[in-house]
């Protein structure tokens, strides 16, 4: 049976494969962007602090004083909101009070050569990540900006939230319109299969609805006319089929009144078969064994005709599992290497007689087919049915033959010589299948040939 949970499956793979290569590119298109945004906000951020030092040693006072550092301060702070500190040789000027010559980095103080030279060192003061850019008056004094990085790294994680909610967000939509599109793609496909399990089912007239003119709508195409082409052929067989049946029925009914007149003088002449010449006794004996097996495969093929038609009900009843078998070994005088196993108290719902016919004809079988050695266990199954299986102890059946025992009219070339007409399977079968079970065959290891009768339960 078609797993209906296959195109499901199919269409998260091909969902998950498109959101992977979405969330792939997507991803690595987003890392690139935000690397690049944050060394361009870095590089701006460093470019303006080192002009804003540049500026401040360019109007920085020729005499280093009080007066002169606060007019200084006032104008650094019109441009800037960076803190400044100025340092002379024995003294030093900060614009904030928390801002001495403590937190000036001492690789920045090493850097830095003569008049004109600037240096950047990134440290972090009062746990707040800054930039301090140093720079050298012409007049020898030292003037250090301290640029807080606070907004710097604000924007940065800012940066990241957009990057990120925008990456997650691409392949949230990628994700909802890959299931739609291949849901709408591979919605042509699932028809295949639904029509294909339902042609399979036994539905001969399902067919595929019109699609539009592309591969699917050849597919399609092409999948109802093999439709068309099954359904027709399937058609041609029910129909031969059924002129068989018919034909066989027809001839059996034909037969049958001669034969009865046969079989009567048959019988007369098995009478008086000591009083016949010696020379009429063998040619005799083989018309009267011939007539009976005639007589036996018309009765055959009049029952195969009864249960094609469906005119006799079987007459079901519950009816004890271990007293059918044991009656029908009692009848057939069965010989000792038959070996018997009943769980005794199981009951089916079958009809006697035709019960009776299937078992009848499995253990003969088996006797005549199986080299001896027979055995027979029946008793209660899985899932309400009951069993019965006949094992042998002969070769087994071919494993190209195990399909085709059931067939009217089949005979393995081991049976062949063994006589019978080749229906009495194929009537077990359909006696079997009229009353709700089934007959089966497989190969027992080591032994023979295992027929397995199941009926329900009562």
């Amino acid at each position: 049976m078609t797993d209906e949970r296959a195109p499901v499956r199919f269409r998260r793979r091909l969902t998950f494969a498109f959101v992977v290569v979405v969330a792939l590119s997507t991803g690595v298109v987003g890392l690139v962007t935000f690397f690049v945004a944050q060394e361009n906000r870095a590089r701006n951020f460093r470019t303006e602090s080192i002009g804003e030092a540049r500026f401040t040693v360019a109007v920085a006072p020729l005499e280093l004083d009080a007066e002169s550092f606060e007019r200084l301060r006032l104008g650094y702070e019109s441009r800037s909101d960076a803190n400044l500190l100025a340092v002379a040789d024995t003294f030093y000027f900060s614009s904030a009070r928390n801002l001495t010559s403590v937190d000036i980095p001492e690789e920045l103080t090493d850097l830095l050569a003569g008049p004109g030279d600037l240096r950047t060192v990134r440290t972090t003061i009062n746990g707040d990540p800054t930039l301090v850019v140093g720079a050298k008056a012409r007049t020898g004094d030292t003037y250090y900006s301290f640029f807080s990085m606070d907004q710097m790294e604000d924007s940065r994680r800012e940066l990241a939230r957009i990057v990120f909610g925008s990456w997650a967000a691409t392949v949230g939509a990628a994700g909802a319109v890959s299931w739609w599109v291949t849901r709408r793609t591979l919605r042509p496909v699932a028809d295949v299969a639904s029509t294909a399990e339902a042609i399979a089912s036994g539905d001969l007239a399902a067919r595929l609805p019109p699609a539009a003119g592309d591969e699917l709508g050849s597919l399609a195409v092409s999948f109802n006319h093999m439709a068309d082409e099954v359904q027709d052929m399937v058609g041609r067989l029910e129909a031969a089929a059924q002129r068989e049946r018919q034909f066989t029925a027809d001839i059996a009914h034909e037969l049958r009144t001669p034969l009865t007149g046969m079989s009567a003088t048959a019988s007369i002449l098995r009478e008086q078969l000591g009083d016949l010449p010696t020379s009429l006794r063998r040619p005799t004996t083989i018309l009267v064994g011939d007539v009976d097996r005639i007589r036996d495969l018309v009765l055959e093929l009049l029952e195969l005709a009864r249960l094609d038609a469906g005119s006799e009900l079987p007459r079901l009843e519950p009816l004890r599992l271990d007293d059918a078998v044991r009656s029908v070994l009692r009848g057939l005088d069965a010989p000792p290497d038959v070996v018997v196993t009943v769980e005794p108290g199981t009951t089916v719902l079958a009809d006697p007689t035709r019960l009776r016919r299937i078992l009848t004809n499995l253990v003969s079988n088996a006797i005549v087919h199986g080299g001896g050695g027979v055995r027979v266990v029946a008793g209660p199954g899985a899932d309400g049915w009951a069993e019965v299986h006949v094992i042998d102890s002969g070769p087994g059946i071919a494993e190209d033959e195990l399909a085709q025992v059931f067939d009217r009219f089949y005979k393995s070339e081991r049976s062949r010589a063994a006589g019978g007409s080749g229906l009495g399977l194929a009537i077990s079968r359909e006696h079997a299948r009229s009353q709700g079970g089934d007959i089966a065959v497989i190969n027992e290891p080591g032994r023979g040939a295992r027929f397995t009768l199941r009926l329900p339960r009562s």
